[in-house]
């Protein structure tokens, strides 16, 4: 086996680190396996959940650490899945065939809270999330929102507005359990490494628990439903819902949440980081915490 390859990473989050140390505390390394490898990043799965190891430039989410690399070192890395791993209290060893990568997490003094608590919502900033959909110009759940006329020809998007309209007649008339069981209807629906219905099921949480309803029969009934029918997803996309339904939230999310009663042209860049997160995964959770916004309103 060639020398092993160290490398520092970057910036995790909270979430991550008391992970570690609960790993410290009961003195015994976890062992694992790559999950898979996609889009530069490298995910690895361990009994109680999966890690993310992703490129420098790439958006935080609870279950992520950055490491000092661009995608093509990334790639170079010649990580093959269901390679074993280990995770210790202060590094993660990954056993390729033909070399030891060593994760150190020691020195990683940077790192972000990946939950939220006491935001004001007003709506500025609903008009400012609702703009940045309306012209991104993006698929998913925004043909909806934009009643695009490329909805027409999207049976799965068609469904998911069957279902949205659906819980909000529920809501109206007070059926806060069948509303959560339509809108969980959703979960698992779209395609991609994150589904889109996922994405706006994340958005939703978040925006819920933002604006204390975490505890209403509503938020209640659709974490439970959401909990229940994890199987119906991918497992990447499942451990993202998992943690939004601990509080736990991407980085950009906590961003724009802690802009949510400050000006027009800081919540906006913000909300336009979205733009660039997946090819509709961002504007999908948006649309998720605007719809929470536009039938929660009071």
């Amino acid at each position: 086996m060639n020398t092993p390859t160290r490398i520092d990473v970057l910036k995790t989050s909270d979430s991550i680190l008391r992970h570690l140390k609960r790993i410290r505390e009961h003195g015994a390394p976890y062992r694992g396996r790559v999950h898979s490898v996609y889009r530069h990043t490298i995910n690895l799965q361990f009994p109680d959940g999966l890690l993310a190891l992703q490129c420098a430039d790439s958006p935080l989410s609870p279950i992520s650490l950055t490491l000092p690399l661009n995608g093509s070192q990334m790639d170079a890395l010649s990580v093959t899945q269901s390679a074993p791993c280990f995770i210790y209290s202060d590094h993660i060893e990954i056993h390729c065939k033909d070399s030891l990568i060593l994760i150190h997490v020691e020195n990683s003094t940077d790192h972000y809270s990946a939950s939220i608590s006491d935001v004001t919502i007003g709506s500025t900033f609903r008009d400012c999330i609702g703009k940045v959909i309306q012209e991104s110009g993006k698929s998913g759940f925004a043909y909806i929102f934009n009643d695009d006329p490329h909805l027409k020809g999207d049976f799965i998007l068609q469904g998911a507005r069957k279902y949205l309209q659906e819980t909000e007649e529920f809501l109206r008339n007070e059926e806060p359990e069948k509303a959560a069981i339509s809108l969980g209807r959703i979960l698992g629906l779209g395609t991609g490494l994150t589904p889109s219905g996922d994405d706006f099921l994340c958005g939703v949480l978040a925006m819920l628990r933002t604006t204390g309803q975490e505890k209403s029969p509503f938020t209640r009934m659709l974490s439970r439903r959401i909990q229940q029918n994890l199987f119906a997803t991918n497992d990447i996309s499942g451990e993202f819902l998992q943690s939004a339904l601990r509080g736990e939230y991407s980085e950009p999310a906590i961003h724009l949440l802690q802009a949510a009663d400050r000006g027009i042209g800081e919540i906006t860049g913000y909300a336009k980081s979205f733009l660039h997160i997946g090819h509709s995964s961002g504007i999908d959770t948006l649309c998720g915490m605007l719809w929470v916004l536009d039938n929660f309103a009071n």
